[in-house]
């Protein structure tokens, strides 16, 4: 675990900090802006809170009021939203430079070949950082994070103010550095879909407090929850590929909430992550027919939360599994819904989100 406890204090803004991240998996830290995302990655670090904040990492007491592991020692990986490469150095220098920062037999050394293909930068490793484009200097950040064989990486909005095209090029990356499962994975963001897709454990902030944290498909399903007041509520499941049609560009995923068909590309038997927003489930009293919804799921209301601003959230039962809904109370009233009102669930290809 990382426990991080304590309080930072600024002119005009504070951090009241009591939270514990699980040493596994990808932990995402969300929240708006100023509301201290950042600042947690600092204290990890040991760039903030030298006397305020008590940081333990495992077994090793980082900081606290009579103990002090200077940022060097703790071996941690940084990657932000600019690569902050070596303007001198080109792409193999950038890299050599941590690989010789790095702590040797720490326990955590990683195979330098494999990070390279990881990320797919072989092709790049003689090209200055002016030549490279900003995807590009952002995969090569990443993998000068990894050289230095951190204990864990901290990654601050390495995808903000990227352009959708170059966010979904990087993004896969992501997912490969996640399921390489090499070390634990402090992720800052204010994309939900994002955190959706690549974090295990969410942790939610606002005005310098955690007022929400638990596992990502808890908290992006919890309506009542502080992270669906500024993000759209999702349901997110694993899924496996079961089969694939090229012709059609398309797939079907075996989740828990039943067979969904995916407009994508994936490889037979693939382990993936399905985000499915509620306000992209439909309802409907009867199944459709001659329709382009490809995803027709026979569903049961379990419970019903209606809110002041117009809409109505189901949760419906399917296959054994919770699926959650986003309709407007004139349709719930229109269909006249109540729990234990069988029905069906539809869902366009389009709106199922995969990794």
């Amino acid at each position: 675990m990382i426990r991080i406890k304590g309080h930072l204090q600024r002119k005009s803004w504070s951090l009241d900090i009591d939270c514990t991240l699980p040493v596994e998996g990808v932990t995402g830290i969300m929240g708006p802006s100023g509301a201290g995302k950042s600042t947690i990655l600092r204290v990890i670090a040991g760039l903030e809170g030298h006397h305020s904040v008590s940081v333990r990492f495992n077994e090793h007491l980082w900081q606290a009021d009579d103990a002090w592991t200077p940022t060097e020692q703790r071996r941690v990986g940084w990657v932000s939203q600019h690569p902050h490469l070596f303007p001198h150095l080109d792409v193999a220098g950038n890299l050599a430079f941590a690989q010789r920062r790095a702590t040797p037999h720490s326990g955590n050394d990683i195979d330098a070949d494999e990070v390279i293909a990881l990320l797919d930068i072989g092709p790049l490793m003689d090209k200055s950082v002016a030549e490279l484009s900003g995807g590009q200097a952002q995969r090569v950040s990443m993998a000068r994070a990894l050289f230095s064989s951190p204990q864990v990486l901290l990654l601050d909005e390495p995808l903000s103010g990227q352009d959708p095209g170059r966010k979904e090029q990087i993004l896969p990356y992501l997912q490969r550095l996640k399921r390489r499962d090499w070390m634990p994975i402090v992720y800052v963001s204010h994309d939900g879909d994002d955190m959706a897709r690549l974090a295990d454990h969410l942790v939610y902030l606002e005005e310098g407090r955690v007022c929400q944290q638990g596992s990502v498909a808890e908290m992006f399903a919890d309506v009542s929850g502080t992270l669906v007041r500024h993000h759209r509520a999702m349901t997110v499941v694993e899924g496996q590929v079961s089969s694939v049609n090229a012709a059609h560009h398309s797939v079907v995923l075996d989740t828990p909430v039943g067979a969904l068909i995916w407009v994508g590309e994936a490889v037979k038997g693939t382990c993936m992550r399905v985000c499915i927003a509620a306000r992209d489930v439909s309802i409907s009293r009867q199944p459709l027919r001659d329709s382009s919804i490809q995803n027709c799921l026979p569903a049961m209301i379990k419970a019903i939360t209606q809110e002041p601003a117009g809409w109505v959230w189901l949760a419906l039962e399917c296959n054994g599994a919770t699926l959650l809904a986003q309709v407007s109370v004139r349709a719930f009233h229109r269909l006249e819904l109540g729990v234990g009102d069988p029905v069906y669930a539809l869902l366009k290809g389009l709106a199922v989100l995969a990794d």
